[in-house]
């Protein structure tokens, strides 16, 4: 009927079951719920290529707290920062980035749309090639 259901698949790691098979399931059913185990080698950790993403991920992490969170302490202890977002290192640098990172893109956009590297500039009133 009109009953909502709900279904758990447990998977198990077992690398000799290939895709495997259901091998136990229990039914609750005054409440619709079912609970399935099914051993496979799905169940399986991944390889280490794919625990290397994660490693990766966690390093990075970790090294960006590291990074704020000493030079923060730096600027508070020597360059006599207040405790707050004025003691977050490089501030110059990052407000930057937004701008540089848009101006990648639109560079990359003009390129692929098949604009040439090669352009004027003006510079202080003066124009300049480059590239």
């Amino acid at each position: 009927g009109g009953r909502a259901r709900d279904v758990r698949i447990q998977f198990f790691c077992d690398p000799d079951a290939g895709v495997g098979k259901p091998l136990d399931y229990y039914v609750l059913e005054e409440d619709c719920h079912y609970s399935i185990t099914w051993p496979s080698k799905y169940g399986c950790p991944v390889s280490s290529s794919a625990m290397f993403g994660w490693s990766f991920v966690s390093y990075f992490v970790t090294g960006v707290l590291a990074y704020v969170i000493i030079g923060s302490a730096y600027n508070v202890q020597y360059q006599g920062a207040t405790v707050s977002t004025d003691a977050l290192p490089h501030q110059e640098f990052w407000r930057e980035v937004p701008v540089l990172v848009m101006e990648g893109i639109q560079y990359t956009k003009h390129l692929l749309r098949g604009g040439q590297s090669n352009s004027y500039q003006k510079v202080d009133g003066v124009e300049y090639e480059w590239g």
